[in-house]
């Protein structure tokens, strides 16, 4: 029973991310170059291990995926795409 309550939890909070992307880049006009659920699930992901790990104080790699993160978000809101390095 909670197990089916954490999971319809997880799948509306998923969704409503999902939408809330779609929303943002179509009220800008933007088409999208990557599948907004599939932004949303790596958004997810990398937030889901840099928080535990910066609790207990692991930091390598941090700040290198952070500022990738924070400049392929500044291209996507503004373009609809994204650049990441190689």
């Amino acid at each position: 029973m909670v197990r089916e309550v954490v999971r319809q939890s997880a799948e509306e909070l998923r969704a409503l991310q999902i939408r809330i992307l779609e929303d943002h880049l179509a009220a800008r006009g933007l088409e999208p170059a990557i599948d907004p659920q599939f932004a949303t699930f790596v958004i997810s992901s990398l937030s889901q291990t840099l928080a535990p790990e910066d609790l207990i104080g692991i930091a390598a790699g941090h700040d290198t995926v952070r500022a990738v993160v924070d400049r392929a978000f500044r291209e996507f809101a503004t373009r609809g795409s994204a650049s990441l390095p190689s």
